[in-house]
């Protein structure tokens, strides 16, 4: 039977570096229990045959290495105070015993805690977490695939939640993340497939991409008042997701933020400071109703509303003037089959290819009077719309631009009908449409 060994890493007081320095663990031996206090370090190495063991001590520990207990496959409990600064990558890892971590206290420190990369990653048993005030930062995959962790206490002091912080945690139900917390890391909290509730610091500023992507059973989230951004993919597949309130500092909603929440009714855009949606955002949001797109938007990304099936109403570009102009990209609301309205102010310069392309029920449009450009297909297969109204702006009406509209018998042209032939238009811009008329200020022609 061989006895435990610790000798220290960087050959002084103050660090502990047990990575490939914990020696002479035979078959039959395993470290049992590991606690560090502000005086001392204690491992305790239990024997297989009865014999005591042996204990190593170090006076004022502050670092604990990389490693150190990393596959410490019969360790139960961890404890570790205020007093140790930096808990470095892959310290616990693997210890598929673990049950409960304690770390920091409810001390306020100056100098904070810092839980390194992947400190705990893969402990199978961990259930329970408990995170002091002396703890500041979480980095990357601390807590990665403890699929029993269910319970985490925050500190008051956390600030970051680190890149794949608790990805794969399948049993962790909820989570209330202290004021403190102004970044929540890619992947933070992927795949938590039982997380139903959390609540968001009141000073978050960021959330990554990736950070709450699949989490099936999240149902309702209130954004902090200063989140400026949301990354891509961040609640993509949150399929019971049905209330987001928005902060009205928002700025930036990343590409497929909400694709296929289908749950998701009410998004409060329209108090936002938006500037973008990104492509795909709400896309297969099928229980949208009503989207209102403040004027502050600058770019409607590309399928970022697409097959939304419940929508019925849309507006684009409400609130005061602004200096720069709404674009609506490609196939920004296509195949959305219940829609009925559109409203487009005065701050949109151009709609996209395809960007209401098959929405069959749509039948009321309003374009705003700055409009300068309708792509192709904008309206493509619009089979409920009967009228529209251009204005003197629109200086191209692209190819097919209503092809398919079959009941579309009228279009009013606010100019004349010199202006009107000024209008750049493709020649087949009224495609599969039996007969219009467009009806200018000086009289009406029409199109068969």
């Amino acid at each position: 039977t061989h006895d435990l060994t610790v000798q220290p890493l960087l050959g002084f007081f103050g660090v502990l570096g047990l990575a490939g320095i914990v020696q002479g663990m035979g078959k039959g031996s395993a470290l049992a229990v590991a606690a560090v206090d502000q005086r001392m370090v204690a491992v305790v190495h239990s024997r297989s045959d009865g014999g005591g063991g042996h204990v190593g001590k170090y006076a004022g520990i502050e670092i604990i290495g990389d490693q150190s207990f990393a596959n410490c496959t019969s360790l139960t409990s961890v404890t570790i105070p205020a007093s140790v600064k930096t808990i470095k990558y892959k310290a616990f890892a693997g210890c598929k015993a673990l049950v409960t971590v304690t770390i920091g206290d409810d001390s306020n420190p100056a100098e904070k805690t810092v839980i390194g990369d992947a400190a705990f990653q893969d402990c199978e048993a961990l259930t329970t977490a408990i995170i002091g005030n002396s703890v500041s930062k979480l980095d990357g995959g601390v807590f990665r695939n403890c699929g029993k962790l269910a319970t985490v206490t925050f500190g008051a002091n956390i600030e970051l939640i680190g890149d794949y912080c608790f990805y794969n945690c399948s049993s962790l139900t909820s989570v209330v993340l202290p004021d403190t917390v102004t970044s929540i890391g890619k992947y933070a909290f992927a795949n938590c497939p039982a997380l139903a509730s959390i609540t968001m610091s009141q000073n978050l500023v960021s959330i990554g991409d990736y950070a709450f992507t699949n989490d099936t059973s999240l149902t309702e989230i209130t954004l902090g008042r200063k989140l400026e951004s949301i990354g891509r993919y961040a609640f993509q597949k949150c399929t019971a997701l049905h209330t987001v309130l928005l902060s009205d500092t928002l700025k930036t909603i990343g590409d497929r933020a909400f694709q296929d929440c289908y749950a998701l009714a009410n998004i409060g855009l329209a108090n936002t400071a938006l500037t973008k949606i990104g492509e795909y955002a709400f896309s297969n949001c099928d229980s949208l109703v009503e989207v209102n797109i403040p004027s502050t938007v600058q770019t409607v990304g590309y399928e970022a509303f697409a097959y939304c099936d419940s929508l019925e109403t849309v507006r684009i570009g409400l609130g005061a003037e602004q200096t720069y102009f709404t674009t609506v990209a490609n196939r920004a609301f296509y195949s959305c089959p219940n829609l009925k309205e559109v409203l487009v102010s005065d701050f949109v310069k151009s709609i996209g290819e395809q960007v209401f392309a098959e929405c069959n029920a749509l039948n009321i449009v309003s374009l705003g009077n700055n409009l300068e450009s309708i792509g192709y297909r904008a309206f493509y297969n619009c089979t409920a719309l009967t009228e529209i109204t251009l204005t003197t702006d629109l200086m191209t009406l692209g190819k097919e631009a209503f092809r398919g509209c079959t009941a579309l018998a009228t279009v009013n042209y606010s100019g004349t009908l010199a202006q009107w032939e000024l209008v750049t238009k493709n020649a087949n811009w009224f495609r599969d449409i039996p007969a219009t008329t467009v009806k200018c200020t000086d009289g009406e022609i029409t199109i068969a």
